[in-house]
């Protein structure tokens, strides 16, 4: 590789031309910030636990955070720019002499590669000839020179992964869904052992019935997630959708499962991790316990992962293969005598009973991953079939994974053996099989136990972080320096790996059995619930009206039905399974506090209908813009007339292309009789670098027997105008403050 010298001031002063180097460079500066932005968010959306935080400002307190850990290395690599090409281009200026200078200094920092760029090519419009005369006059040599003779080897493997990048995140709709929602296997490797005091016919009947429970739920998050607007761009996640459609009190219910999700999940996943490695090593659990303590350490003083996508789904293929490499290994031992042991049932209690409920509803948790992925799949997926099929396809074939690990471990370890492990099922079946059981079990729990304790570690960071007063501020925690802030921040994973070493030397608790908690005191409402009852507000209050859906789904019967197996589980064990007081409480009072909150929302409005207007433009898209109407979840046929002043264009239709936003001054909108009365209005832009910012406009609404019209504004800080209205309205009016870009 050649290396290319920098501009000097004879080349500026030779006929360069100050400005244009100067516009170049603050093109190509503006370029890197944005496209280590879109990294930055790329790395957010590839945390489900980061997603998923049930609080409006973590994302804020995550990118502030992040932004001064990049500060030191500021700059993006040239497969990043690559990559992001296509949503920095607008930057770009139209100048063909900018667009030379800029090839110039992209061609002097990074190292190019012809054919291994070509949407960086495309942006600044490297094979134009405007671009390529204004090259030859400014530098006396062709464009071509800009791209690097020679490649080495660190850079060559640098293109590969980005060259895989692309092939695994360019995978169809229903593809990318499936292995981006696959559940972890947290579940998984405790399932024989929860299934150990039932017969083995009984627990794939078990297994089969949550499989399928899950898989209505998912496909009503899923659902969800198509018909919300804020999640489908990426705008919300799971405590804000509760905010909109079920009310603050199920918001903070939500938030306050959540923070104690991600609490008992660190302790579980410690145990879990520090016992599986004592069992291949033979070193005690409470020394393997610093190893994954430490490790989250180093990765929160560095306040991301930077895991992406593709790490992601590369895990989830290397965890497929491993799951199903284990039982074929275990394959030889099978003893059937073990399948009839009917000492099973004899040691059958109403505290296994509670374990298995427990165990079964966290195998089937990939209800965060499909709260973080719409954003994702969605825009490449427009009907939305790919991407419901794809998240009850991952559950489906982890059922079957879970039927084939329960009859090949329960078939391979006798019943005693099960019932005595306090790990995970991985330390028995190694000593029973062999040492390789025991590294593809570290690897399978390094690879998905240690990914998601990281990523449930940094939400949890971030979410003490943001409640933290701002730096710089008069307080003392404001004025505390870097590293003590971070200690502050960080302070809670002290005490974690304090109680899991105590849990671990005194064996008050294991692996299985606080996971058997946790599945069954929590997930019941984050799985169960909420996404229930998120479905059926969004099919009355959604943002968008879907193509494909299953109607059947939001059937009241079925709504209700599965409401009821949730809410029931956490009752019975209150009031059957558990019998110390503490938990018999806990239980009943968690049961009692989700049905008033329910019914809290139901009087705030919980099935009331709503007609939504939205207005998005996006950068992607310039000069552009899409507006939808929807009422009761479904399309709302209206006449729309844009008036661009000199011109207008009348359009009869639910969802109306805008092809000129530079021109547009207003739009009129007739609405047919006996609309709704609360009428929701999101008039909004999505920049290239994340989130939305709102138009600034005026909006009357008419009603045929109103006093008087009822006028809002929306604006850069105000996107979202939601009005109860005395009647049907039958007639909008929006006037923008400036044309919408």
């Amino acid at each position: 590789m050649t290396t290319k010298k920098p501009l000097s001031r004879d080349e500026v002063l030779g006929g360069l031309g100050g400005r244009a180097v100067k516009q170049a460079n603050s093109v190509l500066a503006l370029i890197e910030n944005r496209t280590a932005q879109l990294v930055a968010q790329a790395h957010e959306i590839a945390n489900p636990a980061l997603a998923v935080m049930a609080t409006t400002n973590t994302q804020r307190a995550y990118l502030e955070a992040l932004a001064q850990a990049r500060a030191t290395h500021p700059k993006p690599s040239i497969q990043e720019l690559e990559r992001y090409a296509p949503l920095w281009a607008i930057l770009v200026p139209e100048n063909a002499s900018i667009r030379a200078t800029l090839a110039h200094l992209l061609g002097q920092k990074y190292t190019i590669i012809a054919g291994e760029t070509p949407a960086i090519c495309t942006a600044i419009g490297v094979n134009t000839a405007p671009v390529q005369e204004a090259y030859q006059r400014l530098y006396q040599q062709p464009i071509a020179t800009i791209f690097a003779p020679t490649v080495s080897w660190g850079e060559g493997l640098r293109w590969r992964w980005s060259n895989l990048t692309q092939r695994l995140e360019g995978l169809p709709p229903f593809w990318l869904t499936f292995f981006l929602t696959t559940p972890g296997v947290s579940g998984l490797l405790a399932l024989p052992i929860a299934l150990a005091t039932i017969p083995p016919l009984w627990g794939v009947l078990c297994i089969l019935l949550f499989g399928l429970v899950n898989m209505l739920t998912v496909a009503a998050l899923a659902e969800t997630v198509i018909r919300s607007g804020a999640a489908r761009f990426g705008l919300g996640f799971v405590g804000q959708l509760a905010q909109e459609y079920l009310g603050s009190a199920m918001s903070t219910l939500v938030t306050l499962a959540m923070a104690a999700n991600n609490f008992m999940v660190l302790i579980i996943f410690f145990l879990g991790i520090a016992g599986t490695l004592a069992g291949a090593t033979g070193a005690p659990v409470a020394w393997w316990m610093l190893l994954p303590f430490g490790v989250t350490l180093f990765f929160l003083s560095r306040r991301t992962l930077n895991a992406t996508v593709t790490t992601n789904l590369l895990i989830v293929f290397i965890n497929l293969l491993i799951l199903l490499v284990i039982p074929l290994l275990a394959l030889p031992y099978f003893q059937s005598s073990n399948l009839s042991d009917m000492g099973n049932a004899q040691r059958f209690t109403p505290g296994a009973l509670g374990l298995i409920v427990g165990i079964l509803s966290s195998t089937f948790l990939s209800h965060f991953l499909v709260a973080t992925y719409g954003p994702v799949v969605l825009p490449r997926d427009g009907n939305g079939r790919g991407w419901l099929r794809g998240s009850i396809s991952a559950i489906g074939v982890l059922t079957l994974i879970a039927c084939l690990w329960l009859v090949v471990l329960t078939g391979v370890l006798s019943p005693q053996t099960l019932r005595a492990t306090t790990g995970t099922v991985i330390t028995p079946l190694a000593q029973r099989v062999g040492p390789l059981v025991n590294l593809l079990g570290v690897l399978l729990v390094t690879l998905s136990l240690g990914l998601t304790t990281i990523q449930v570690a940094l939400a949890q960071y971030y979410s003490v972080e943001e409640r933290l007063p701002r730096r710089g501020s008069d307080s003392f925690v404001g004025r505390l320096r870097e590293w003590q802030r971070f200690a502050l921040a960080a302070s809670p994973m002290l005490l974690i790996l304090l109680l899991a070493e105590w849990l671990a030397i005194s064996g008050a608790g294991s692996f299985a059995s606080l996971l058997g908690i946790l599945g069954a005191l929590l997930l019941p409402l984050l799985i169960g619930i909420l996404p229930v009852l998120l479905l059926a507000a969004t099919r009355r209050k959604g943002d968008i009206a879907p193509v494909f859906y299953w109607r059947w789904l939001g059937h009241p019967l079925l709504v209700g039905a599965l409401y009821l197996f949730f809410l029931g589980s956490i009752l019975i064990h209150g009031l059957y399974i558990w019998q110390e007081w503490p938990m018999r409480l806990l239980a009943v009072g968690s049961g009692l506090v989700i049905l008033a909150v329910t019914g809290q929302s139901w009087r705030w409005g919980l099935f009331s209908e709503r007609a939504v207007l939205q207005l998005r433009t996006n950068a992607q898209t310039p000069g552009q813009g899409q507006m939808h109407l929807v009422t009761n979840g479904a399309p709302l046929v209206a006449a729309i007339t844009l008036d661009h002043g000199q011109r207008q264009a009348e359009q009869r239709t639910a969802d109306a292309l805008i092809a000129d936003l530079a021109t547009l001054q207003r739009i009129h909108i007739e609405l047919p009789a006996g609309s709704p009365r609360l009428f929701k209005m999101w008039l909004y832009q999505l920049p290239v670098t994340g989130g939305s910012v709102g138009l600034p406009a005026q909006i009357t609404l008419f009603g045929p027997a109103w006093p008087a019209p009822i006028r809002c504004t929306t604006d850069a800080a105000h996107e979202q105008q939601i009005v109860s209205l005395p009647s049907a309205c039958n007639r909008i009016e929006i006037v923008f403050a400036k044309a919408p870009t």
